[in-house]
């Protein structure tokens, strides 16, 4: 049998902020970066219940440590009591 022709699927991705649907495409780069970090925030927490909860720190104040790598920064883990 032949193949036939498709048209390529083409995708879209939006975010809600204060009650519009805005297409990530068009936001600058730190609100895109920020809906990233909310997503790895998001996902990390999901996969680690119950063993560590992580937040986004929202102050460049809170990142001023030189000494921390980068990906440290961003993301602040605090691991909680685990059953041994």
């Amino acid at each position: 049998m032949a193949k036939r022709n498709q048209a390529p699927i083409q995708t879209e991705a939006f975010v809600t902020m204060d009650g519009q649907e805005l297409n990530i495409d068009t936001l600058p780069k730190e609100q895109r970066d920020a809906v990233g970090a909310a997503l790895r925030v998001t996902y990390m927490n999901a996969m680690l219940r119950g063993q560590a909860v992580f937040r986004v720190r929202k102050t460049p104040e809170d990142t001023a440590g030189n000494d921390v790598p980068k990906r440290d920064r961003d993301m602040d883990a605090s691991v909680s009591d685990r059953k041994k």
